[in-house]
């Protein structure tokens, strides 16, 4: 038979361990803090707003004057103000330049760089993909806000196989963010157009620890390789956020990235 004392015990253990159990409270920590940041810069983006600061026009870099009315989306307010993944500002700007004929983006989401490349590219054809059918139609959206709609060309899942059978007509270029499914699709050896290419690949090494490495090894024969380490804009780059607190530009400027994120710039080596 249990002992008096052994049952207090027991039962004064089952009491407390909910409380010495702090991964739950960290849990609801976290969500409080995350929350208390979204509604932040919900505040902050419609106090701007209100001051003129922030409209529905790109206001600096590759695609500065680029109309923008998907400021819901995700990232919107760092794409107004053209902070969105400002590491990539001087090589975007530099693909920019290149006269490519056509230009690939997978994973457009609601055309970003799609619409921007196509704007800054006004010879070149741009094929748009995208697995989400509501982004794929903001893309269209915004392609048509910017007049470029008909030089682009629309899809949802872009396969080996489509890649493969899209006629390049001089040089092209391909911009890749698919959340892993870049090391399914950048295959030389699957898809041969591909040591033609210049290639932007965002590398989802979170999702799969290899990745880097792996399109590395592949493109090493083919491309000359450049990475680029992912650290955030700076805040004193954005003249529209001046007289905002810390918290406030924090909050704008936050992508909500699950990882720090590296990308690889592939430059043809075959010109």
């Amino acid at each position: 038979m249990t002992s008096p004392a052994r049952r207090f015990r027991s039962l004064l253990s089952a009491v407390a361990r909910p409380f010495l159990n702090l991964e739950p409270c960290a849990t609801l920590v976290d969500w409080i803090a995350y929350e208390r940041k979204r509604v932040r810069r919900r505040k902050t983006a419609a106090r701007l707003e209100e001051t003129g600061k922030l409209g529905d026009t790109i206001l600096s870099g590759a695609f500065q004057g680029m109309r923008y009315p998907e400021s819901g989306s995700s990232c919107g307010i760092e794409k107004i103000l053209g902070a969105y993944e400002a590491e990539l500002r001087e090589v975007v700007e530099e693909i920019a330049g290149r006269p490519y004929s056509e230009i690939i983006d997978v994973g457009c989401a609601e055309g970003y760089y799609a619409v921007g490349m196509a704007m800054r590219q006004p010879e070149a054809l741009v094929y748009a993909f995208d697995t989400n059918p509501r982004l794929l139609a903001a893309c269209r959206r915004l392609a048509s806000a910017n007049q470029v709609e008909a030089r682009l060309r629309f899809g949802s899942l872009c396969t080996p196989e489509t890649l493969a059978g899209i006629e390049i007509r001089r040089k092209g270029f391909l911009l890749c963010d698919c959340e892993g499914y870049e090391l399914q699709l950048l295959d030389p050896n699957a898809v041969p157009l591909l040591k033609e290419l210049d290639i932007l690949v965002e590398t989802h090494d979170f999702v799969d620890p290899s990745i880097t490495g792996t399109l590395r090894d592949r493109f090493r024969p083919t491309h000359e390789i450049r990475t680029i380490h992912s650290h955030g804009p700076r805040p004193a780059d954005y003249p529209q956020l001046g007289g905002l607190s810390s918290p406030e530009i924090e909050s704008l400027l936050w992508e909500d990235r699950p990882a720090p994120m590296d990308w690889l710039v592939l430059t043809s080596l075959s010109g």
